[in-house]
């Protein structure tokens, strides 16, 4: 036999010998303990431990220890400590595949060191971390695969860390499985790379992300259902005092919602928050939405582009963010979306307000714009009261419509184009009165552009307050 035949022949030997250190039965033990492991011994960094058998019992973790992975398949295993420092240090994944995990007591399991682990939680499988426990990993599986099935990690008060900034995203489910994670009583997750919702190319997909009070999600890029593939659905929940989820890299971009069939929404609730990432970019297509109640905070530090899909809520809690950059915050409203507000909205950033395309709309019980608000192409302006600081007002084509219940107030006396143009079939109907070149009274403890007049400039008269030009 040949040298090369020889070599072939002991690797297949030593792969056919090597085997996974398996926790003998379903009982409580030390991870030290030899005798709990089919091996003799407890696992190296080349040994996967393997938890196979059904059950529920403690595994006593003290000190740091090494595996090449670690999977339950069936039973519930507690990792719990005593004293110090407990880790489980993996080269590879942490897979759990039917069976439930729950870290107490400081225990940290960190996978993926080499670069190639993830946390991977399928097949109705649970993991649950508590206070000052820990998950740590390349990147983040959450139901890969069991059309139906339920998989969820639940930090209750611990942390969740991924770590892996390129390539392959953080999945909350996915395969046509559905995948939760839940952050509670002041837990932390922070994800170094995107977040896939829903994102995958079966049917049926489904991802679930809330933030509970006082916990903090710090992530990157977000995309919430964005396949258009039939049954996928996936939202996001920022709800309870002190819960904030953010964007902390500049750049990066949240996706809700497709042009058709797979469901996705943003929710922010009960004086929850949520954080934009400065210059990256908002969308919202057809069939997502964004969701303010109760409170819910929502920071723009990027350009938002409602394409098709749903802003609703109430305009406190829309917030335009200066990135100190110079960096204006725009908002384009288009192919039918909507950005529909109670109360009064002070848009003071540079950048223009756009809407284009029919039945695109923009309603807003009283709306204070800084520069300038362009209608076109059969959109819709519906407002109690507006008033544009700088810029100008323009509607045009055909079935562009301007609904103004109260009064229109273009630009201040010393700044601004003071121009409204109405144009090619396009329609205004102003309820009282058209300012050009002053403000009116208009909530004035919250009209940051009101100056003082030292003339009183000239009121336009109008007997007919619809105009068809």
């Amino acid at each position: 036999m040949t040298q090369v035949g020889f070599a072939v022949l002991g690797a297949l030997l030593c792969a056919s010998t090597a085997h996974a250190a398996e926790w003998i039965n379903p009982v409580a033990g030390n991870w030290t303990d030899g005798t709990k492991w089919s091996t003799g011994s407890e696992p190296t960094s080349t040994d996967p431990a393997v938890f196979p058998d059904s059950g529920s019992f403690i595994v006593t973790v003290t000190g740091f220890h090494d595996a090449k992975s670690l999977s339950v398949t069936a039973p519930t295993v507690r990792f719990s400590g005593t004293a110090g420092n407990r880790i489980i240090d993996l080269v590879n994944d942490l897979f759990v595949n039917g069976g439930t995990i729950d870290l107490d007591d400081m225990v940290v399991i960190k996978a993926g060191d080499t670069g190639v682990g993830a946390i991977r939680v399928r097949s109705g499988a649970t993991i649950n971390v508590q206070t000052a426990s820990a998950l740590w990993g390349d990147r983040l599986n959450i139901g890969e695969a069991g059309t139906g099935t339920d998989n969820a990690i639940n930090l209750i008060g611990g942390q969740l860390t991924t770590k892996d900034t390129s390539g392959t995203n953080n999945f909350i489910g996915r395969s046509g499985s559905t995948g939760r994670l839940v952050l509670s009583a002041s837990a932390t997750a922070n994800f170094a790379h995107t977040i896939g919702m829903a994102d995958s190319a079966s049917n049926n997909s489904k991802g679930y992300l809330d933030v509970l009070t006082n916990s903090t999600l710090t992530a990157r890029g977000i995309l919430i259902a964005t396949r258009g593939i039939p049954g996928q659905d996936a939202r996001l929940t920022v709800s309870g005092s002190g819960s904030l989820a953010e964007q902390d890299a500049w750049g990066n971009d949240l996706t809700i919602g497709a042009a058709s069939n797979s469901t996705g929404e943003l929710l922010v609730s009960s004086s929850g928050r949520f954080e934009t990432a400065p210059f990256g970019q908002v969308t919202v297509h057809n069939t997502g939405a964004i969701t303010l109640t109760s409170g819910g905070q929502f920071d723009l530090r990027s350009n938002m582009l409602i394409d098709g899909g749903l802003f609703t809520g109430s305009a406190a809690g829309l917030n335009f963010v200066d990135t100190g950059v110079g960096s204006a915050v725009g908002i384009d409203i288009r192919n039918g979306g909507k950005l529909d507000l109670t109360s009064s909205l002070i848009y003071t950033d540079d950048a223009a307000i756009t809407l284009a395309d029919t039945a695109s709309e923009l309603e807003v019980t009283n709306f204070i714009v800084h520069t300038s608000i362009t209608a076109d192409t059969g959109s819709i302006i519906d407002v109690d009261t507006l008033s544009v600081h700088e810029g100008a007002v323009t509607a045009a084509d055909t079935g562009t419509t301007i609904d103004v219940a109260g009064d229109l107030s273009i630009g201040s006396p010393d700044v601004g184009s003071r121009l409204v143009t109405i144009e090619n079939d396009a329609i205004a109907t102003i309820g009282d009165d058209l300012y050009v070149g002053r403000q009116p009274t208009i909530s004035p403890d919250r009209h940051p552009f009101a100056r003082r007049a030292a003339y009183s400039p000239a009121r336009m008269p109008h007997e007919t307050r619809k105009a068809k030009i």
